[in-house]
């Protein structure tokens, strides 16, 4: 064969020896990527994956709305709250967690990035009675579809004696959590679910809401460090201005701070606003992270931040554009060849010169 022919042809043989090459090596998607102790009996499968709280403060007293998200059989759902003495439990406002999780959702930034591909174009996001051992139970009422016992006492133990006479599922490790906050004279408030009432778990669930009175911010998280699962918590506090964690209950994985905002008093369930000279508006701070129970040992508390500045996280993500090599490789085909006759018809030419 002449030179002037082969040279290209084999250069375009090549070319398609990769194609096909590439077309049939297998591809891998890179994607870019509570405050409640469960006291459930001892054969449920009923865990919480996912804790989320509203909180409210005006400085003299505090409102938690705290959701739970589980999974399991919801006839076995049972978990535990503490709370400072003299806690007012009602349902908490449906909804407002949705409308804040959006509020405080991060800025998405996208930036493109091209990629060779083994096909045709595309391209996207991939991506009131003395119990045994002690325990006092102050209440027993039925909140929507949530059985509340209130207990109080002195000893953890007592407490715990309780919990397995009552068809709760014994949880000696909590022992010395029970105790701390039974010696800052809190509540353990013991709540199972009714099945009539949610026949299903997860974040259809109402909230349950805690009201005292108190100076101090706090989020009582300390029972979620006996948890067998990593814990998702999610923080949203409303206030008059923006706040700050002044203890984490997990100090070597601190929450992240995802937004820090005045939003209108509406979107947080309310009938007026906190934020002075801002009538219908309230001031949001969320934070959220992912805490491995070994880490958990302290509860959250807030204060006031010193910066009055507004923040909101920002993600980036890349999307992938694929360049579709095999594609392009066959588009080359009639151009190769054409190049090919060309050189052809050149030689061709030269040949009948000589």
């Amino acid at each position: 064969m002449p030179r002037l022919i082969a040279k290209p042809l084999r250069l375009l043989l090549a070319m398609l020896l990769v194609a096909t090459a590439l077309g049939a090596a297998p591809t891998s998607t890179a994607v870019a990527c509570a405050c409640g102790g469960i006291a459930t009996d001892p054969g449920s499968n009923a865990k919480v994956y996912d804790e989320a709280a509203v909180i409210w403060t005006d400085g003299r007293s505090e409102r938690i709305d705290m959701t739970l998200s589980m999974t399991g059989d919801p006839s076995s759902a049972a978990w535990l709250m503490p709370a400072p003495a003299g806690a007012k439990l009602s349902l908490g406002a449906s909804g407002v967690m949705f409308r804040l999780d959006a509020a405080a959702a991060p800025k998405i930034v996208t930036k493109k990035k091209y990629r060779l591909s083994m096909g045709f174009s595309e391209s996207g996001n991939r991506g009131v009675s003395q119990a045994p051992g002690g325990a006092h139970v102050e209440s027993h009422v039925r909140i929507g579809p949530f059985d509340v016992t209130t207990l109080s006492g002195t000893s953890a133990t007592g407490v715990n004696d309780w919990l397995v006479a009552n068809g709760f599922g014994a949880r000696n490790e909590l022992l010395p959590m029970f105790q701390s906050y039974l010696d800052q004279h809190w509540r353990i408030n013991a709540v199972k679910l009714v099945p009539e009432q949610a026949s299903t778990l997860g974040r259809t669930l109402p909230p349950l809401r805690m009201a005292f009175p108190t100076r101090k911010v706090v989020y009582p998280m300390k029972l979620s460090g006996a948890a067998t699962v990593a814990q998702q918590v999610r923080i949203h506090l409303l206030a008059a201005r923006r706040m700050e964690i002044g203890t984490q209950a997990a100090p070597s994985k601190p929450l992240r701070l995802d937004f820090s905002g005045a939003i209108p008093a509406s979107t947080a369930g309310l009938d007026h606003g906190l934020v002075p000279g801002h009538g219908d508006q309230v001031w949001l701070t969320s934070w959220s992270g992912a805490l491995p129970p070994r880490t958990i040992t302290d509860d959250y508390d807030f204060k006031a931040s010193a910066t009055s500045s507004g923040y909101r996280r920002q993600i980036t993500r890349t999307e992938y554009v694929d360049v579709p090599v095999l594609g392009i490789m066959l588009a080359l085909i009639p151009v190769g060849l054409l190049i090919a006759l060309g050189l052809a018809l050149l030689y061709s030419r030269q040949k009948k010169r000589l």
